[in-house]
């Protein structure tokens, strides 16, 4: 069985939020030009505010931190950074529309910081607003230079839309200039079993990746399982597949795999013994439709 846990080692940032503030040198950053024009008294406030904020925030004392932003927001709504600093605010609350509502006025205020962009990538990929975050993408790879971590940004908002075939042209754009990208690889395998491509177009890819790494587990069990359902050499499909539960030996889907490769072997005996570690491994779990066709079959031969 294909398993339903794809181990891919992604570099990922959280598709979901930011965390509060911490973010790569922003948080000694001078406050930006303002349009609101302050007198000498009120600038000489927001600027003691403004720094006594960032200095509770870097001591993790967000309640006061953010408080004093507030106050300074109030004395300055055309701050920049403070624009971006109740942006972290919402989103560390979980609020992501306010936050991406801060952080759209900060880049229009200070379009230089390139900070501002990784935030609104983030913050528009968890709201759905996936051509805003690309937009953003395309903002910090024309200051920063594309790159695999660009390229694996790009395919996980093309991902996060649904849009398969641009998330694998961005993987085999990037596999074009380091072909021997197992991460990359990785990636390809997982969209192609997500939409069910050609055997042999998958069965391609795990090749490539197991010219690089021969032993990991995930596509030696997915490949086997695409052999086995595919008409396809299921002496080398027993063959990865053990290699798979040798490594796994409580993975319930390898077992599942393997037992299944012995039942169209004509071993039901000892498929009967695998499909049966399998299950029980699943416990008191909903068994997955695969496991449990199988199980029914290979019993079924074992009176």
């Amino acid at each position: 069985m294909k398993t339903n846990r794809l181990t891919y080692r992604l570099l990922l940032r959280t598709t979901l939020l930011l965390g509060l503030v911490l973010a790569g040198g922003s948080m000694t950053a001078k406050p930006r030009p303002k349009t609101t024009v302050l007198s000498a008294e009120e600038e000489q406030r927001f600027l003691y505010y403004f720094y006594e904020a960032q200095r509770l925030i870097e001591n993790e004392d967000y309640e006061n931190g953010f408080a004093l932003i507030w106050f300074c927001y109030g004395l300055n709504k055309d701050d920049a950074m403070v624009n971006q600093y109740l942006g972290d605010y919402h989103a560390g609350y979980r609020r992501p529309q306010a936050a991406a509502e801060f952080y759209e006025r900060s880049a229009a205020l200070d379009p230089t910081n390139t900070q501002i962009y990784y935030r609104l990538e983030d913050i528009h990929a968890a709201l759905g607003n996936f051509k805003k975050a690309l937009r953003a993408r395309d903002e910090i790879d024309r200051r920063e230079g594309y790159d695999a971590y660009s390229a694996m940004h790009r395919y996980r908002i093309h991902a996060m839309a649904g849009e398969t075939k641009k998330a694998i042209r961005d993987v085999d754009d990037y596999l074009k200039k380091d072909p021997k990208n197992v991460q990359f690889l990785m990636f390809r395998a997982q969209l192609l079993e997500a939409t069910h491509a050609k055997p042999k177009r998958l069965a391609e890819t795990y090749e490539r990746i197991l010219a690089i790494e021969p032993y990991e587990p995930t596509v030696l069990n997915n490949y086997a399982y695409l052999l086995a359902t595919n008409k396809g050499d299921l002496k080398k499909a027993e063959q990865m597949s053990r290699i798979s539960i040798q490594a796994e030996p409580q993975n319930p889907t390898f077992l599942d795999t393997y037992a299944w490769i012995l039942y169209l072997q004509g071993e039901k005996k000892l498929a009967k013994l695998y499909i049966q570690n399998a299950v029980r491994l699943l416990e008191n779990q909903e068994w997955p439709a695969e496991i449990a066709e199988h199980f029914q079959k290979i019993m079924q031969d074992n009176p």
